[in-house]
């Protein structure tokens, strides 16, 4: 076929999709390609397959929504909500769901609890190489799955929630906040996850844990432009690591602890550069540690009323501010903590790798 007859068949499907206007249960495997709108509830039954097909367009109008019991599989697929679709979450699932390199696109009419539009609960979701732009919250209730190689743009509000979830990984995956985001990526009561090699950039936070978030791994990641890069609160978040962050350019402060029953949080290895009120606000923050990182260029180190409950081990400060009456104690021999020039490559201009490879930032 040429080129134009390739053309009048794209042509065709876009304007003449297959119109799922009834709601109904899918209680054999099926295949949607080309272009589909979903204007009322579809459900997926359990034990069935839903595929999605690459190239195809899922359009959500009115009250449209998918739900899966069963299995969702979609490549390389366009999502897109109408600009006439009633607030409520657009895609739900309790079984499987996979999206490889798919679109998502304007789901910004959520529903309940922070504004989302994709929500799996107790099952699984597997999120490949997505894109998703002005969108709500991806959220895991109760839920397992991992998102790898994706991109959040100018999400509405929350970006990604992980709501009691467990075992969740994320992976390569850049979050652009736009100036309706709020949290990007939300812990509340997520246990033994994983988040590593990922870019945060702008938004209200980076990171916020809350609520019993506890044993969760965050490492190598690059946190900049937010009001807050790491905010912890509420109770009993504790035992979390943060491994290996550069936290860059804080409109307020690089980390905020209010978490009245955490404990045992270790920041290690991270570097905090240039936050505009100061590093660090504890207003309340028990057993909080920071080892072996970077302060560097802040007005303050320590805001707050509880920084003398935190504990500072073999970290560099450098054109920051110390606290008076903590400062003889920051600085004891036995904290191994210096005030020294960082042997960082050139910070002012963003390069932040060793200036020898075989060093790191804190050597002495």
């Amino acid at each position: 076929m040429n080129n134009l007859g390739n053309i009048i068949v794209l042509l065709a499907a876009w304007l003449l999709p297959m119109l799922v206007s009834a709601e109904q249960t899918l209680n054999s495997d099926t295949t949607w390609a080309d272009a589909v709108v979903v204007s009322e509830k579809i459900t997926i039954a359990a034990r069935r397959t839903l595929t999605i097909a690459p190239g195809a367009k899922v359009l959500f109008r009115g009250s449209g929504s998918l739900h899966c019991q069963g299995k969702l599989i979609a490549e390389d697929a366009f999502f897109v909500s109408g600009e006439d679709r009633e607030p409520g979450i657009a895609i739900q699932g309790k079984g499987e769901m996979h999206f490889n390199y798919c679109q998502f696109q304007d789901f910004i009419q959520g529903g309940s609890r922070y504004n989302l539009f994709l929500q799996i609960s107790n099952g699984n979701l597997f999120l490949r190489g997505c894109r998703f732009r002005r969108c709500a919250a991806v959220e895991y209730l109760y839920a397992g799955g991992g998102i790898d190689d994706c991109l959040f743009q100018d999400s509405q509000g929350i970006a990604v929630h992980l709501y009691h979830a467990n075992t969740v990984q994320i992976r390569g995956t850049t979050f652009w906040g736009g100036t309706a985001s709020s949290h990007l990526l939300q812990l509340f009561a997520a246990q033994r996850c994983q988040v590593r090699d990922c870019f945060f950039y702008g938004g209200e936070s980076a990171l916020r844990l809350g609520y019993g978030a506890k044993r969760n791994i965050f490492s190598y990641l690059n946190l900049h432009d937010q009001s807050i890069g790491v905010y912890i609160h509420g109770n009993e978040n504790n035992d979390n690591l943060m491994q290996n962050l550069l936290v860059t350019d804080s409109r307020s402060v690089a980390v905020r602890l209010d978490s009245t029953g955490g404990a045992s949080n270790l920041f290690m290895d991270c570097i905090f550069f240039r936050s505009r009120a100061g590093a660090i606000n504890a207003t309340a923050a028990p057993g909080n540690a920071f080892r072996k990182s970077v302060f560097l260029q802040h007005k303050n180190l320590l805001l707050g009323n509880e920084f003398e409950k935190l504990s500072f081990q073999e970290n560099i400060f450098w054109e920051t501010k110390l606290p008076k009456d903590l400062e003889s104690q920051l600085l004891s021999a036995d904290s191994n903590n210096r005030q020294t020039k960082p042997l960082l490559l050139d910070p002012d201009n963003m390069l932040f790798s060793p200036a020898d490879p075989q060093d790191s930032p804190t050597a002495k």
